[in-house]
């Protein structure tokens, strides 16, 4: 039998019980700061704003000491290395931009983002434990708990003053955390984690109650009319039935496949339906004047996608005549798209086309290399893994991706879109310890 070196660290092994304890403690104080941000949001004369965008640099920096304190596995240094390169780009295209005189985005949640979400799972060694991610998805499950209580009270027209400015009609579409897209998305990643409950506790009467409260969060959801995160979200629990059904065997795979059409399908007709009741309901309670919305009809919002293929034209013309962005990007992405567009828009409407006049091209490359090992861990995972937790866990970073074609939500320092990339980074860096594991067994 051959051994193992022992200087040869797994994963689940630890030659620094204090560093895992400060690990830890840098994830518990980001969480504490999240949840203050989704509590307090920009309330507060921006208390909660101003610590996501300035002080997420602390429990990182306090990671990376004492990540950097012991030894580091292959893995996570592959991790820290990919974080450290893309934040001294992100540095690098700052300082050039406050050189010249503008005021650049702070680099707070950003170093944040690559500095400690993506490697933790790697680097604590919690791939294998999962304690942390307990934690993580106990607080995004808090928040689903949170925006449902929003559109509860919303709708029975409850809404207390000290929230009305963030908890509101936006035409008629719920709006909370900022957007109602945002609020969309990260209802969506509520349900996926309620998913993950369900997968876990087999009790009948859990999974009713699940099955109820998921209910519960896609109807909230459907009032945010927003449509790509819809079709994300039916994707997502249709892909969980899947996984649910699944067995050896091309018939009982055969009847999941189909189990997981009919379910998207019903789910998307019927949240259309209480989208449109919804919307003439307010339409007959609120004069025509008071409403406002720039979505139209599905018709034309196939062809156009809501706008965003007109946004994306002026987005490429914008870097045919400002070719400098290629190299160093640019602070006002919106300001140049709008001179080419028919209204006004303050950034690109998709992850990838906003890093590029974000970061130019060095910072578009790093943000695809990133996606392709995320999708490409979510794959693996999601077919090889029975895990409801992981399996679940890599089509929700496969939907997250999904609804970043056409909002920024990824590769961005937008505090209002934190919470997103946050939980998407952390989830692709658990995917890629639990894809390592795989290829060992396969």
């Amino acid at each position: 039998m051959q051994l193992e070196h022992p200087s040869v660290k797994t994963i689940g092994q630890t030659d620094n019980p204090a560093a895992r304890r400060v690990q830890y403690g840098s994830l518990i104080g980001l969480l504490a700061i999240l949840g203050c941000y989704f509590l307090i949001e920009h309330r507060g004369n921006g208390v909660a704003w101003t610590w996501m965008e300035r002080y997420t640099v602390v429990p990182a920096m306090l990671f990376l000491g004492a990540t950097l304190s012991g030894r580091i596995t292959r893995q996570a240094g592959r991790h820290l290395i990919f974080g450290v390169v893309f934040l001294a780009w992100f540095a690098a295209t700052k300082a050039l931009h406050r050189i010249e005189g503008v005021e650049a985005s702070n680099i707070g949640t950003f170093f944040c983002a690559y500095g400690m979400c993506l490697p933790f799972a790697c680097a604590s060694g919690d791939g294998e434990r999962g304690q942390g991610l307990k934690w993580i998805l106990s607080l995004y499950l808090g928040l689903g708990v949170l925006l449902v209580l929003y559109g509860l009270m919303l709708l029975g027209g409850l809404v207390p003053g000290f929230l009305q400015d963030s908890v509101h009609w936006d035409g008629t579409r719920f709006s909370a955390m900022s957007h109602p897209n945002i609020c969309a998305t990260l209802l969506m990643i509520s349900i996926g984690i309620s998913l993950m409950c369900w997968g876990k506790w087999k009790k009948l009467w859990q999974r009713v109650l699940l099955i109820l409260w998921i209910g519960a969060q896609f109807g909230i959801l459907a009032l945010t009319n927003a449509r790509t995160t819809t079709v994300f979200t039916c994707v997502l629990l249709g892909g969980g039935l899947f996984c649910a059904l699944r067995k050896s065997g091309w018939k009982r795979f055969t009847v999941a496949c189909l189990a997981a059409v009919v379910l998207m399908g019903g789910l998307f007709v019927g949240s259309q339906r209480l989208s449109k009741a919804h919307k003439a309901n307010m339409e007959d309670s609120r004069t025509v004047g008071e409403i406002h919305s720039t979505q139209y009809g599905w018709g034309s919002d196939i062809r156009n996608l809501n706008n965003r293929t007109e946004i994306w034209s002026s987005a490429a013309k914008g870097l045919r005549d400002n070719p400098r962005i290629f190299l160093e990007g640019t602070e006002y992405s919106g300001l140049i798209i709008s001179q080419y567009n028919s209204f006004q828009v303050y950034h690109a409407h998709n992850s990838w086309f906003q890093v590029l006049y974000d970061m130019g091209v060095p910072g578009l490359l790093l943000a695809l290399v990133l996606t392709a090992v995320a999708v490409y861990d979510a794959l693996v995972v999601f077919w090889h893994n029975p895990d409801p937790v992981k399996s679940v866990s890599a089509i929700l970073v496969l939907c997250i991706l999904g609804c970043s074609a056409l909002e920024p939500y990824l590769f961005g320092t937008y505090v209002s879109n934190q919470p997103i990339q946050f939980l998407f980074l952390l989830l692709t860096g658990y995917l890629d310890c639990w894809r390592a594991e795989l290829k060992k067994r396969i």
